[in-house]
């Protein structure tokens, strides 16, 4: 039995961000006994199975289809409710990292995985009736029954959606939530989440919010750097097409490297526990370097982050940048504009 099961969809097209998710994406697993289900679409994509963290066990579903949303849907269809190996459910994109044992031992503290639970960071928009589902809604909408009269009102988990086993095999034990899914599955583009919140509720499983997921880029708030994320969504490196799946940017999905690989250097090991005294014409900020890639100011209410990059020291608060220190070869630190006093 598997403490949990995540469900990726892969493309040989963002292999980039598939090497970034191998060694970032499930931070943190500890001694848990994860079953990490790939699916790949239409396609041949190679070294898939390595790269891993240790002890994963790695399950990589190919489909001739390159439907790839309508694949995610069929994943469900083919699981047998009778015989689930695994006792929480996740599915999310290769562009998030999840602090795996945060998250079981926040699911486990909170809820418990042998009632129906479905969670995520709920959406504030109609999703069924949304941009591409919209097409596939009116291909569905006549299995919807009486539930078609709430789909506005039904809120789904955004990129991050975690079933309990009981919820996963109440869904398509059900007979009409069991056929939606099933139609759903063949009908390409659109969305991989909103159907999953249908069928569900249509099998009395409603979703909650989940507090310590969240679909943004929240990298500052993130547990492995202390705060109460688990796991947080579009933490990729910018890509050459221009992309806007490259926010939150570089500067925060180069934190995210560092506090995941936990392997300071020279530069930032030297810096942690000093106190800097900044001061220019507009701002005087008292600056310390705590472990862990965090700051705090006398000036700033919330922890600020940091770290050393190609020779300048940036701080961050909120994963953007309110300095950048220049770091000299013989270790000084300084700010054009500025004058800066090591306390």
């Amino acid at each position: 039995m598997f403490d949990v099961e995540f469900l990726v969809p892969v493309c040989g097209r963002l292999k980039h961000r598939l090497a970034d998710f191998k060694r970032y994406g499930l931070a943190n697993s500890k001694n848990r006994s994860v079953k990490l289900t790939l699916i790949v679409s239409g396609e041949l994509i190679n070294d898939l199975d390595s790269g891993w963290p240790a002890g994963f066990s790695v399950n990589i579903v190919e489909s001739k289809s390159s439907n790839f949303i309508g694949n995610l849907y069929r994943y469900y269809v083919d699981l047998d409710p009778s015989n689930l190996d695994f006792r929480w459910f996740v599915r999310l994109d290769d562009d998030s990292c999840t602090d795996v044992d945060g998250l079981l031992t926040n699911l486990d503290r909170f809820f418990d995985d042998s009632c129906p639970r479905y969670l995520g960071d709920l959406n504030a928009f109609h999703c069924a009736r949304a941009g591409g589902e919209l097409v596939a809604y009116n291909q569905y909408r006549s299995l919807l029954g009486p539930y078609d009269r709430f789909v506005d009102l039904m809120q789904n988990e955004v990129e991050c959606g975690i079933m309990s086993a009981s919820a996963v095999a109440k869904m398509i034990k059900n007979e009409a939530s069991r056929q939606l899914l099933e139609t759903r599955s063949d009908i390409s583009g659109g969305f991989g989440d909103c159907v999953v919140a249908i069928a569900a509720a249509m099998s009395g499983v409603w979703p909650v919010n989940c507090p310590f997921v969240t679909k943004d880029p929240l990298i500052h708030e993130f547990s492995l750097l202390g705060g109460i994320r688990n796991h947080i969504h579009r933490v990729c490196r910018p890509e050459s097409d221009g992309s806007p799946w490259g926010r939150p940017g570089s500067e925060a999905f180069t934190l995210l490297t560092k506090v995941v690989d936990a392997s300071p250097n020279k530069v930032e090991a030297s810096l942690v526990g000093k106190r800097l005294l900044i001061e220019n014409s507009e701002s005087v900020r008292l600056l310390e370097f705590l472990d862990g890639y965090k700051a705090k100011s006398k000036t700033e209410k919330n922890v600020l982050n940091w770290y050393e990059h190609a020779g300048q020291v940036l701080v961050l608060q909120e994963c953007s940048v309110v300095e950048r220190l220049k770091v000299h070869e013989t270790g000084k630190i300084s700010l054009e504009g500025s004058s800066i006093t090591e306390l």
